[in-house]
């Protein structure tokens, strides 16, 4: 479940993918010892990572 903050946030910024995926991913980087970097790069490649296939539509 998204945190309140964040959810919120990603929506008013229109992060549809890290609004969805924020809680995955930050449980992740904690199990993997992710830098803050790491857990920020895998936040931003997720979210271009949705967008790409409709970028080329």
């Amino acid at each position: 479940m998204p945190e309140p903050v964040t959810h919120q946030q990603s929506h008013l910024l229109r992060l549809p993918s890290i609004r969805n995926e924020f809680s995955d991913i930050a449980d992740r980087a904690i199990k993997d010892q992710m830098t803050y970097r790491g857990f920020l790069a895998e936040l931003l490649m997720a979210e271009c990572d949705d967008r790409a296939p409709r970028q080329s539509e």
